[in-house]
C-alpha cells in the first residue's frame, strides 16, 4: 500500500482555490492535511472519462444558481476544456492511480458549494490533481522528464537524469538537483555558486539558515541568517514579520531607528492618512474629518495581505494564485460573478 504524494506541477497555476480555505466550505485546509488527505463527501464514483464533465456541470450550476447566466452549454463547453487541458496527460498516464470514489466526492463538494454560492470557487475549480490521482510507479520502473517524473512513489524520485527510473530518496548530505530528490522533510541546498547541492534538515529556531530553508513558521532573518520567529511587541520588524495582529511601525521621526512590532490603534481610532500602518496590517485610515484625519477602519471591500497561516477574516476568502497569497473581498450575492 503506497501513500499518496502531493504534486507539484508547474502548469497547474491554480491549486485548491476551488476547494479550501473558506469559511464554512466541508473541505479540510491545504496548509494542514495536503490535497491526497482532504476531507470529501460521499458520493457516487465518477470514472476518468466521467470526471472533466462532472467538474464543469458542477461549476456551471454555481454560475448559473448565482448569477442568473445563460449559456449554460458554453460554459459546460469552455470548464470541460480547461479541465482536460489540465489533467489530460494525468488522466491517461500509466503512472498514475484513478481514485473513482474520490473524484465522486470532490465533483460532489463543489456542486454543494456551488448550489450555495460559497465564495471557495469564485477564482475558477479547477483542483489539484493529487486529490485524485496517486502515484503508482514503484522502485526500479521507468520515468522520464515528463508528467510521469511526478508518478514515483512517495520514498522515491524520478532520477531522470541519470538512470530514467524511480530511485530511493536520499539521506542527509548526499548530493542533489531538485528537492524532489530528498527524503521527505530534507531540502536540497546549493553552494553560493550553485554548482552543487546536498540533501539538508531545515534549520531550526536560532540555526543558521544562510545554505539552507527553516523549519516552517520561521523566517530567516537578513540581519542574523538564522532562523527567528514572528516579531514580538518591541520587537524589529525590518528583517522578519511581526506576529499576527501587530502592525510593523516606524518611528514618528529620524531615520537612525528601526520599524517595531506595535499593538495597532482600535477600530474607529484618529489616524494620519500618511501613517496608515498604524492601524494594523488588516485595517486602513479612511474617511477624512474636519481636522483632515481619518479613522482606522477594517475596509470590507479592499483586499489584504493573507497572514502566515493563511486564515482569513470573515468576508474574505484565501488567494493563492499570485506571488504574494491574499486575503480577496467578495460579495455573497456575485461570488461567481466577479
Amino acid at each position: 500500500m503506497t501513500s499518496r504524494k502531493t504534486f507539484n506541477l508547474g502548469f497547474l497555476a491554480i491549486v485548491l482555490s476551488g476547494c479550501l480555505g473558506d469559511e464554512g466550505s466541508t473541505a479540510a485546509t491545504a496548509t494542514t492535511s495536503g490535497p491526497a488527505t482532504m476531507d470529501l463527501p460521499a458520493a457516487a464514483p465518477l470514472t476518468r472519462s466521467e470526471f472533466c464533465p462532472a467538474v464543469a456541470d458542477a461549476f456551471c450550476l454555481g454560475r448559473r444558481t448565482c448569477c442568473a447566466e445563460r449559456g449554460r452549454a458554453s460554459c459546460l463547453e469552455d470548464v470541460e476544456d480547461e479541465c482536460r487541458s489540465l489533467y489530460a496527460e494525468l488522466l491517461s498516464s500509466p503512472a498514475f492511480e484513478f481514485d473513482e470514489a474520490r473524484a465522486g466526492g470532490l465533483v460532489e463538494l463543489i456542486r454543494r458549494d456551488a448550489e450555495a454560492c460559497r465564495p471557495s470557487i469564485m477564482y475558477y475549480p479547477m483542483p489539484h490533481p493529487g486529490i485524485v490521482l496517486s502515484p503508482a510507479l514503484q522502485e526500479g520502473d521507468p520515468c522520464r522528464d515528463d508528467v510521469t517524473a511526478y508518478g514515483c512513489v512517495e520514498s522515491t524520485f524520478c532520477d531522470w537524469r541519470l538512470t530514467g527510473r524511480c530511485q530511493p530518496r536520499k539521506a542527509v548530505d548526499m548530493p542533489c538537483f531538485r528537492p524532489e530528490e530528498c527524503e521527505v522533510g530534507l531540502a536540497c541546498s546549493f553552494s553560493d555558486d550553485g554548482s552543487a547541492g546536498h540533501c539538508v534538515a531545515p534549520a531550526g529556531r536560532g540555526q543558521f539558515c544562510r545554505d539552507r530553508p527553516c523549519e516552517d513558521g520561521l523566517t530567516c532573518s537578513a540581519i542574523t541568517r538564522r532562523c527567528e520567529a514572528d516579531s514580538a511587541v518591541g520587537e524589529r520588524c525590518d528583517d522578519r514579520p511581526c506576529e499576527r495582529g501587530l502592525a510593523c511601525v516606524w518611528p514618528d521621526e529620524g531615520v537612525t531607528d528601526v520599524p517595531r512590532c506595535e499593538w495597532p490603534l482600535p477600530d474607529g481610532s484618529p489616524c494620519e492618512h500618511e501613517r496608515s500602518e498604524l492601524c494594523g496590517p488588516e485595517a486602513l485610515c479612511i474617511g477624512m474629518g474636519a481636522d483632515g484625519r481619518g479613522v482606522c477602519s477594517f475596509d470590507p471591500e479592499t483586499d489584504y495581505p493573507a497572514p502566515r497561516d493563511g486564515v482569513c477574516r470573515s468576508g474574505f476568502v484565501l488567494d493563492s494564485v499570485g506571488d504574494e497569497p491574499t486575503c480577496a473581498a467578495y460579495n455573497a450575492a456575485d461570488a461567481f460573478c466577479r
